[in-house]
């Protein structure tokens, strides 16, 4: 595996650069980034360093898309951010669950696209909690446009496991996982963040943590 590292930390320089200049993270956002990419490759292989990236690709494409059709643009993105979407997935390779860290990521994924996404097709989104209509941005809003791009996110990491590894129930698996965390963070935005008692970037977390819960009983008890 060691032998990769060279092209790994050449990745992220390359990436590192691009999304300072492109102004995708600030300065200590390219820093954790870097940290992140490093160790999830550190701490299991190239498959899941590239599921972290595409996650990062992917995202910062939607991002992009939507600014498009937004107002006011997505800030910049922080190490908060960062951490927010990733510290799930690394704690899971920490204890040494790689199907959990692909549930996170997969959480991740489809929490991240269906935010963007979900207000560049235009549909009036609803509250998760009383599916009341709300204005758009609003903490914990969902719509289904939002939601099925939420389910593809989840597909997208759950066919990169299966390509990997070869295991067929990953598909349904993993991407139910991913897409009840992307829904878990709705409901964490609605009931606590609109509330301030937490921040996106824990809101993110309490998310990709339940893609990665989830993921981790589907493949122990189904």
């Amino acid at each position: 595996m060691y032998e990769l590292l060279p092209a790994v930390i050449a990745i992220l320089v390359f990436f590192s650069i691009l999304s300072y200049r492109l102004r995708a993270l600030d300065f200590f956002g390219v820093v954790v980034g870097f940290a992140v990419g490093l160790l999830v490759f550190l701490l299991s292989g190239i498959v899941q360093f590239a599921a972290m990236l595409l996650f990062f690709v992917v995202a910062e494409f939607c991002t992009r898309c939507a600014n498009l059709y937004k107002a006011k643009r997505h800030s910049v993105r922080t190490a908060s951010n960062i951490l927010g979407n990733s510290l799930a997935a690394v704690i899971a390779l920490a204890v040494g669950s790689n199907i959990a860290y692909f549930g996170a990521v997969a959480a991740a994924l489809a929490d991240t696209i269906s935010s963007e996404l979900g207000i560049a097709l235009g549909q009036k989104p609803r509250l998760v909690t009383n599916l009341r209509k709300v204005a758009i941005g609003t903490n914990g809003a969902v719509s289904l446009y939002g939601l099925v791009v939420s389910a593809m996110g989840a597909l997208v990491i759950a066919l990169v496991y299966f390509l990997a590894f070869g295991n067929a129930k990953a598909i349904v698996f993993i991407a139910a996982a991913g897409f009840l965390g992307g829904v878990a963070d709705s409901f964490a935005g609605a009931v606590l963040e609109r509330k301030g008692l937490i921040n996106n970037a824990t809101v993110n977390f309490i998310g990709s943590a339940t893609g990665a819960v989830i993921a981790y009983l589907l493949f122990a008890f189904a």
